[in-house]
Order: C-alpha cells, then sequence, then structure tokens
C-alpha cells in the first residue's frame, strides 16, 4: 500500500456547494481528467454512476474545439466541474491550468467550479479546493524522512484537508451571492472599491488643497501686515521730517535767541570797556573780568548743546561712562533723581550698539520729565548671560500699551526703531498709575573679562537740586 500523502476528493461537499450557490441546477456537467491508456480515471466512475445528474464530456475523445462547441450550448441551469485537461484526441497538448481552463471557462455558459487552489484565477469560481502549497510541504517532508533512512510503510498518510476559495471576479461574473457562501471561505482577486482605488488620491488632493488654502490665507495676512506697515511707515516718515523740522528750528531758535543775543551783549561790553580804559582803568579790568566769566559761560553752553546732539564722551570713554554723564547731567538740568546701576557691562562695545543704547537711554528720561511726572527715575545697563541688557523704570503716570498706535509721539517709536535697526528686543511695559519700563535685549559676541572695577555693581545717584 502507498504511503505518506492522500487527497480527499470529495464529491458530496462540492455537492452541498453547488446547491447552495445555485439552488436551481438540474444538471452538473463533469470534464474529467483523461488517462493515457483510455480507462476511466476513478472520479468518472462515479460519476457515470450518479449520471442521472451529471454529463461527461471525455476530453480526450474530443478535439478541443468540439468540446468547446459542447459547452456552449449547455443551458444556463447547470453548474460545470472542471477537474483536468493536458490534451485532447488528436493530440494537442495543453497547459490544464493556464490554457485549457481559460477556453473552457470562456466557452460555458454556466459557473465553472474546481477542485485545486491554482485553478482559482484562471476561470473557475472555486470550490471547496486542494491546497497544492500545503500539499507540497507535506510532500517535502515525507521526502525528507525516507532520505534520512525511515521506511515507507512506517511513515503514516497525511491527509491535507481542502479550503473553500472563490473568484470574486467568477462571483460577480455569474451573479452568485458572498453571502450564500461556507462560513470561513476565502475570497481572493476582489476588486478594490472606488474609494479604495482613489482615497490616497483623494487625501493627497485634500491635503494640497487645504495646504494651497493656508498658503493663500498667510498671503493674504502677510499681504495685509504689508499694507498696514508700509502705512505705517509713511506716517512714520510725515512724523518724522515733522520733528526734524521742529528740532531744527529749536536749535535755530536756541542759537539765535540765546546765543546770538549774548554774544551781542559781549561784543558791546567790549566797546564800552576800550571806551573806558584810558577814562577809568579800573572800571575797564572789572567789566573785562565780567565779559570773561560771560564768555565762558557762552562756552559752556556750547558744550552741552554740542554733548546734547553727540556725546563725545560715549567714544572716548565708553557707553558706562557715556550714560553715568549724562545722567548726572539729567538730574543738574531737570531737577529729578536718577539710579543708576550697571553691573559686568563691556567697555568695549560695537559703536552702533552704543550709540543705540545710549539715545535710547536719553529718549527714555526725556519721556520720564515729558509724561511720567515721577519724583525719579532708574536706569540699569547690565550683562545677563550673552545679551546686554537696558532697563528703564519709573513710577509715574504710566498709559495703556494697547493704545500705543494712536499716540501721536516719537519716542516709543523711535527708540523701538533704534532697537530694531541693530536686531535687539525692544519691549515696554506699562499700566496707568503704574508706572513704566522700557527694556532692550541685544546678544553680544563673548568679551574678553572686564577690568575689576566693573565686575561689581556700580551705583550712582544723584540727588535733584531743591
Amino acid at each position: 500500500m502507498t504511503r505518506g500523502l492522500g487527497v480527499p476528493m470529495s464529491t458530496r461537499r462540492r455537492g452541498i456547494l453547488r446547491w447552495a450557490l445555485v439552488p436551481i441546477v438540474f444538471y452538473v456537467s463533469f470534464v474529467p481528467v483523461p488517462s493515457p491508456a483510455g480507462s476511466t480515471h476513478p472520479l468518472t466512475k462515479s460519476v457515470l454512476i450518479i449520471n442521472e445528474v451529471g454529463l461527461l464530456y471525455p476530453a480526450w475523445a474530443l478535439v478541443m474545439q468540439h468540446l468547446v462547441s459542447r459547452l456552449s450550448a449547455n443551458p444556463d441551469y447547470q453548474v460545470e466541474l472542471y477537474i483536468s485537461i493536458f490534451h485532447d484526441v488528436v493530440g494537442n497538448q495543453f497547459v490544464n491550468a493556464t490554457s485549457a481552463l481559460p477556453l473552457v471557462s470562456e466557452a460555458t455558459n454556466a459557473p465553472v467550479y474546481g477542485m485545486s487552489d491554482t485553478y482559482l484565477g484562471n476561470g473557475i469560481v472555486g470550490g471547496y479546493v486542494l491546497n497544492f502549497a500545503e500539499q507540497g510541504g507535506i510532500g517535502a517532508s515525507v521526502v525528507s524522512q525516507i532520505l534520512e533512512g525511515k521506511r515507507a510503510r512506517d511513515i503514516p498518510i497525511q491527509r491535507s484537508p481542502g479550503v473553500y476559495m472563490f473568484d470574486w471576479r467568477q462571483l460577480h461574473r455569474w451573479g452568485l451571492s458572498e453571502r450564500n457562501l461556507p462560513p470561513g471561505s476565502t475570497v481572493l482577486f476582489r476588486e478594490p472599491t472606488f474609494w479604495q482605488r482613489t482615497k490616497w488620491i483623494a487625501l493627497t488632493s485634500s491635503l494640497v488643497t487645504l495646504g494651497l488654502l493656508c498658503l493663500i490665507l498667510y498671503l493674504l495676512s502677510k499681504q495685509q501686515q504689508l499694507k498696514l506697515a508700509r502705512n505705517e511707515q509713511r506716517r512714520l516718515s510725515g512724523m518724522l521730517i515733522n520733528a526734524q523740522e521742529r528740532e531744527r528750528s529749536r536749535l535755530a531758535s536756541e542759537l539765535h535767541d540765546d546765543f546770538s543775543q549774548r554774544l551781542a551783549v559781549l561784543s558791546l561790553g567790549l566797546e564800552t570797556a576800550m571806551e573806558m580804559v584810558s577814562e577809568s582803568p579800573q572800571e575797564a579790568t572789572r567789566q573785562l573780568q565780567e565779559l570773561l566769566n560771560s564768555a565762558s559761560e557762552i562756552g559752556a553752553d556750547l558744550h552741552t548743546l554740542s554733548h546734547r546732539l553727540h556725546s563725545s564722551t560715549l567714544e572716548r570713554l565708553g557707553l558706562v561712562s557715556g550714560v553715568n554723564a549724562f545722567c548726572k547731567e539729567f538730574v543738574a538740568r531737570q531737577g529729578i533723581q536718577v539710579l543708576f546701576m550697571h553691573d559686568n557691562a563691556p567697555r568695549s562695545i560695537a559703536p552702533e550698539v552704543a550709540l543705540c543704547f545710549f539715545r535710547i537711554v536719553q529718549e527714555g528720561l526725556r519721556n520720564v520729565k515729558k509724561h511720567s511726572g515721577a519724583p525719579r527715575a532708574q536706569v540699569t545697563l547690565e550683562m545677563v548671560d550673552s545679551n546686554l541688557h537696558l532697563s528703564i523704570s519709573d513710577e509715574g503716570a504710566g498709559f495703556n500699551v494697547g493704545n500705543l498706535m494712536g499716540r501721536e509721539g516719537l519716542g516709543i517709536r523711535s527708540m523701538e526703531e533704534r532697537a530694531r535697526l541693530i536686531g535687539a528686543r525692544f519691549e515696554v511695559d506699562s499700566k496707568p498709575q503704574k508706572g513704566t519700563r522700557i527694556e532692550v535685549w541685544k546678544q553680544l559676541q563673548k568679551q574678553a573679562s572686564s577690568e575689576p572695577a566693573e565686575q561689581a555693581i556700580a551705583r550712582s545717584a544723584v540727588a535733584g537740586t531743591s
């Protein structure tokens, strides 16, 4: 007795399946496997026994063309069970699954079933089929055992069970419902739905559309911001021109009304002294001394005016000394107490950065005088990590920062613009009746260690004149 692999050929399962899928069936046509010697296959014998419900087409006794013609003439209320065809009566050879089966499937008017999973995809609806991959594994195991010396009679027969497998395309071709398939059936070659075919395209298109929409909104927002910025720039340019003209007018008036008049008085005094030299030398000497004092005062005032326009101390001694000198001058001229503190501020700072910080201190203290009403202010200049930090604060009237755009003054805007030009961060914190704090942060390159005098906190406090 042959040992090894057994292949059950259950016609009962296929019959049950056939009536489950196609309830109204009167005939089953079998296309059997031809035997080389013309003998009848065992399965064919069983079919002949139940031939009251079956028709047998012996492929080896027909030319393939005649077999196809007979199949095309079959009524549509029967089904076909394809076994195999390798040659016809005239010796035409066929590849069973890939050449013979497609011819049968195309010619028939009824669904074709089969017994092998290799037939799926070549024309059969499906059925209770044999899994040839699993059979190959079992066969390989048997061969391996024989090669290892095990006797064939000691190798148990292993049966490879069939599985219910179907071709989705053939089910739809013959109008067979998947609901009638046995539980656990496998359906192959299922065509994706329209959504499955297009979902990635739809999702990609949606993402691209959403991205373009966001880009459009972003560009529109930036365009609106640019428009507002240009309008603000034009407004600020007009305000700056007006401020320059007012400053020029003030300087002209100060030079004309103050220095010109004082120089004229000095000139008249010199003429009078010259006339009195011969008559009263002592009186002439006294007047010359007074004129000398007046000339010294004019020189000092000119120096002060020049310092207000451009501080030479800033260039000669650095930012800390320049700010300290200005704070003392501001106290002397305006009568407001200023506490200046500096901590580890580097002596060597880029000229444009030093000038920017100095101008912000000037403008900030002027704002204290003009708008705050506070009797004192504080200026802090320090290094925080790698950032140069400037802070100007007071406890005066303050204002609403949200209404800053509507204010006509240029003070805050000019400070902010100066900070922006050197790449510094500018912040204003103020609330009505709670004072104002202006802060500027500028990142600097790492400097060499400062002098010992600048390592500690330095304070300069000058009280206002009574």
